[in-house]
């Protein structure tokens, strides 16, 4: 232990404090002397330096003394010279002068400090000695009054544990009544709680439950809703379809009635009449059935509705009441538990107030002992600080002074302070060999003893504090080993009858205890039982609700079959009966057909009969004349009017002569008279052509037939006479139409072929031949899986910088001479162009129709148009210089028709945009190869030229290994073909401004925009110029 550090001491400091006077700019300074507790170094400040040299001298080294002490007031040295500058000439003797000087100073002050240290050091033991004796003093009284309160709060200590204990005692019996009632309440409210959190997730529930049915109801509703939309929408259909077969029928009828007489015309139409009067009956009885039908489906959905609604219901009130029910058994045992644990908590309660009293007495015999020991331990402790307190003060005067501990504690004071100012090395000196002689003893045994006692005190004030702890803590109930040990309802066993306080207690107590923890135990085993039921009930509760929702859910299930049977058999009745209501509606209506059948043919007889008895009036056309056997005449029709100009009351009364060419009339009479007389017939019942003459003169041919008619007294003639003049002229110009319209068809049947032929081709243009042909004859075409195919992409390189530099009309007659060129190529390798896009193309080789060499038409074609591409140039710029980048890649691909209106035959897969990344990886005037693509031209026979490019980054890829394809030997395209097409091909531009020369700025202005933008589509859809695009070959691009 170090007492030097002792907090309890205050350290006493001595300062004698001196400065010299002088320039403190030069270094001087007022130094301290502070003397304290352990007094470790004394310092003497060094005097300040004078110079009198120049900025060429050197300046002399201070000397330290090597016992410094406080400096004392000397007399002021001289102000340095640099404080009031001398005019100094830099001469040799002004330096020696110099230094001369400065070396005297300095002997003054070294004398000057050697005389205040010895007199310092005198002054510091007497010191020294005066503190020793007042520190002893003070503490020898501080240790007496350490002992005295010791022993008071050793004495409170024991009377207020005394106290705690029986204070403690009846605060556990009051907690005790507290806990119980404390318990019960929280028994009572966690009852109460758990009632209401029940009663709340019931109430929860069936709110949920609630809002379900709403929502079932919404969505039924709207479903309901739904289901009306489409039977009204299904009921207008019907009723579109019928008026349209209505319709159509009627569109039949007059176009089959359309070159039939008025009469049958009339008469076919009463028939579509009454046909349709059937055909409406039916479909109104059809619609009255699909009505009825769709009200049987609302009505069922409905019931089967109410039905859910009612099932859910009734499944939520009985899951509810059987949870009550289970909330209730839960109550119960709750009840059950709580009151075994009450038992469990007083038996406890007495075991633990055992154990307290025995560890209680056991406590206090210790804390005793501990007091005992405590204040051997303080003697002993202050004993060695005294001892620790004299050496520390023999220290401080050995290393202040270098003085015998001794000198202070033999002299007093004053002979002490005398012999300071004498010679130290005399009675300091023999001091201080007589303490260090006792003192190096001392401190060996004092340090070897304060070792042990140390330790000895640490160990027993750690005990003590202990002790005192376990204690306090038993006193409180806090440290309980029965209470830690044993859990309300754990399975713990309770501590042991033999250990803790219970060996410092009387028989009976431990007889007592180990009663009470039987009892413990038996109550513990009877609570465990108890559970043990209350889990079985609570089990074959559960089970038993299960079962009663089991079979009500299958009695719902049940429910739902038997009305969804119900529901089939009013739906087929229903069915039935229409069934039959239309077969016998059917055959209303076949009766009702026969009926008007038969009396639409005696009508038919009726009007045949009176018609011909009306022939002779208004009723034909041709001209009908009755005279009597003089020749006068009777009736004279309306067409008999119109065909000889005269009216009917003109002629009627005279003879029929007036109406007859003059070489005719002449000899009329006696013709006439010769057949009354003989009976001879040249012209009655046998039908002529001859000639009439109208109330102008003229003369026209016409057709006479003549009839003899004989009742009763009337004896008529009756001719009948048709105007033969349209006829002739109408036979002429059928003639001549005829001949028109035989022409026209020939020139129609002519611009059909070539609107076919233009059909077709725009139609091969856009979809793959085979396509085509099953699309014509109306086949759905599936998407097809190409399991090995090769696809082309290409892109003009820097095509964004031609768009911004040059104007739309130059870039759309650039792109339209490429892709012209283009397909001109394509039209002699064995590959599809599926699309272009502005300046990209696509092509893949082996599909639509299968090809094993599709890797290597790609590759030709792909050749092909990289020597091609040197040969095109802009027309009106014709420096440029156009670059083609080209990507291949081989893989499985997917093609397929897609849309219906302007559909396009494209291709799908990751084959198809690893050919474009190929596209975009690659470098101007070069094709870039997949290595999928490389290994297919690599199998071929044929010797195409590639070099291994190395690993590219590709978007979505990652790194692709990829090949250039630089030729192919042997292989010299034909590029001819692009000098033809660059010679035959017209410029969009002049196209765009000789088209529409002739109109007026603003039209034309208007017409060469619309043609440039129909270009610019065109080009953009996969189409060269439509007004110069030559149609494509079938199966080619």
């Amino acid at each position: 232990m170090q007492t030097n550090k002792s907090p309890n001491r205050p350290k006493k400091v001595v300062s004698l404090r001196t400065s010299y006077s002088g320039d403190t700019s030069r270094g001087a300074s007022s130094d301290a002397l502070n003397v304290t507790g352990s007094m470790d170094s004394v310092t003497m400040p060094a005097p300040p330096e004078i110079s009198l040299t120049g900025p060429d001298s050197a300046p002399s080294t201070p000397t330290t003394a090597a016992a410094a002490a406080p400096a004392v007031p000397a007399p002021s040295a001289p102000a340095p010279v640099e404080d009031a500058p001398i005019p100094v000439r830099n001469t040799d003797a002004t330096k020696e002068f110099r230094r001369e000087l400065n070396a005297g100073v300095h002997d003054i002050f070294e004398a000057f400090r050697v005389d205040l240290g010895k007199m310092e050091l005198r002054i510091k033991a007497a010191n020294i000695s005066s503190l020793e004796k007042d520190e002893l003093s003070f503490f020898d009284k501080q240790d007496e009054k350490e002992l005295q309160r010791l022993k008071d709060r050793q004495a409170q200590e024991l009377e207020r544990v005394k106290r705690a204990f029986a204070t403690t005692l009846e605060s556990r019996n009051l907690r005790k009544r507290g806990k119980v009632l404390q318990a019960s309440t929280n028994f009572t409210a966690k009852n109460r709680d758990i009632i209401i959190q029940e009663q709340d997730k019931a109430q929860s529930v069936t709110a949920e439950v609630k809002a379900m049915l709403d929502d079932h109801r919404t969505a039924f509703e709207e479903l309901l809703e739904q289901t009306e939309l489409r039977h009204t929408k299904t009921r207008k259909q019907l009723s579109a379809s019928q008026e349209r077969k209505i319709q159509d029928k009627r569109t039949l009828i007059e176009l089959e009635t359309a070159h039939m007489t008025h009469e049958m015309r009339q008469d076919r139409l009463k028939d579509f009449q009454f046909k349709m009067n059937h055909q409406k009956s039916l479909d109104k009885k059809m619609a009255e059935h699909l009505r009825d039908v769709q009200a049987l489906e609302i009505r069922q959905m409905k019931e089967m509705f109410d039905l859910e609604i009612k099932s859910l219901e009734e499944t939520h009130n009985l899951k509810a009441a059987k949870a009550r029910d289970l909330v209730e058994m839960q109550e119960t045992h709750r009840r059950d538990v709580q009151r075994a644990k009450d038992v469990i908590r007083d038996v406890e309660f007495l075991v633990r107030t055992t154990d307290v009293t025995l560890r209680h007495e056991a406590n206090l015999h210790t804390l005793q002992a501990l007091h005992a020991e405590e204040i051997k331990m303080v003697v002993a402790r202050q004993d060695q600080l005294r001892a620790g307190r004299m050496r520390k003060w023999r220290e401080i005067l050995r290393s202040e002074t270098g003085l015998s501990g001794d000198f202070a504690a033999e002299q007093d004071a004053g002979l002490a302070l005398a012999s300071l100012f004498m010679d130290p090395e005399t009675t300091i000196t023999k001091r201080a060999a007589a303490a260090n002689a006792v003192g190096e003893d001392a401190d060996q045994a004092a340090a070897v003893a304060t070792t042990s006692t140390d330790s000895a005190l640490e160990a027993a004030l750690a005990s003590l504090k202990l002790s005192v702890m376990d204690a306090e803590a038993a006193v409180n109930g806090t440290v309980l080993d029965l209470g830690s040990a044993m859990a309300i309802d754990g399975n713990a066993t309770g501590p042991a009858a033999d250990g803790g306080a219970a060996v410092h207690g009387t028989h009976a107590q431990r007889d007592e205890r180990e009663r009470l923890q039987q009892k413990l135990v038996r109550i513990r085993e009877e609570l465990r039982q108890l559970r043990d039921r209350h889990k079985a009930q609570l089990r074959d509760l559960v089970k038993k609700q299960q079962e009663e929702v089991a079979v009500y859910e299958t009695t719902i299930k049940r429910r739902i079959t038997d009305l969804t049977a119900q529901h089939k058999r009013r739906t087929a009745q229903l069915l039935e009966q229409q069934r039959v209501e239309l077969e016998s509606l059917h055959a209303t209506q076949a009766k009702e057909s026969a009926m008007e059948e038969s009396v639409r043919s005696a009508e038919h007889k009726m009007l045949m009969e009176r018609k011909t008895l009306n022939s002779v009036l208004e009723v034909t056309v041709d001209g009908i004349i009755s005279i009597t056997p003089l020749g006068i005449i009777t009736r004279f029709n309306a067409a008999a009017e119109a065909i000889f100009g005269y009216s009917a009351g003109e002629v009627l009364g005279r003879n029929i002569k007036i109406l007859q060419p003059e070489e005719i009339a002449a000899v009329h009479d006696d013709l006439l008279k010769n057949y009354l007389e003989h009976g001879v017939r040249r012209v009655i019942g046998i039908g002529r052509v001859a000639q009439g003459r109208r109330r102008d003169g003229s003369l026209f041919p016409l057709h006479l037939s003549i009839s003899e008619v004989k009742e009763n007294d009337m004896h008529l003639f009756t001719g009948i006479v048709r105007d033969l003049t349209a006829e002739v002229a109408a036979q002429e110009a059928d003639r001549r139409e005829t001949e028109r319209k035989r022409t026209q068809m020939e020139l129609l049947i002519q611009q059909l072929a070539r609107e076919r032929s233009k059909s077709a081709d725009l139609i091969h243009s856009m979809l793959p031949a085979s396509i085509v042909t099953r699309m014509l004859q109306g086949d759905i075409v599936p998407p097809e899986s190409f399991d090995d195919a090769t696809v082309l992409f290409t892109e003009i390189d820097g095509f964004s910088e031609l768009c911004s530099r040059y104007t739309a009309l130059d870039v759309v007659d650039l792109l339209d001479t490429l892709y012209c060129v283009f397909d001109e190529i394509l039209l002699n390798y064995k590959v599809y162009k599926v699309e272009t896009i502005q300046d990209s193309l696509v092509v893949v080789g082996g599909v639509p129709e299968p090809d094993e060499d599709h890797a290597s038409e790609i590759a030709k074609l792909a050749l092909h148009f990289t020597k091609a591409m040197t040969k095109i140039r802009m027309r009106n710029n014709p420096d440029v210089e156009l670059k083609l980048k080209i990507g291949i890649h081989s893989g499985a691909v997917v093609a397929g028709v897609v849309g219906k209106k302007c559909s396009r035959y494209c291709l799908f897969g990751d084959t198809v945009n690893t050919a474009s990344r190929m596209k975009s990886t690659s470098e101007p005037s070069c094709i870039q190869l997949s290595t999928a693509a490389q290994k297919r031209l690599a199998a071929r026979k044929e010797p195409f030229q590639m070099q291994r490019r190395g690993e590219v980054s590709v978007k979505g890829k990652g790194t692709m290994e990829t090949f250039w394809l630089t030729g192919l030997e042997g292989f010299e395209p034909d590029l001819g073909i692009v000098d033809r097409m660059m010679v035959s091909q017209r410029s969009l531009a002049s196209f765009a401004t000789t088209s529409f020369s002739e109109l007026p700025s603003a039209q034309s202005a208007k017409a060469a925009a619309a043609a440039a933008a129909a270009a610019a589509a065109a080009a953009q859809n996969g189409f060269p110029n439509p007004a110069l695009r030559r149609p494509a070959s079938p199966g080619r691009a």
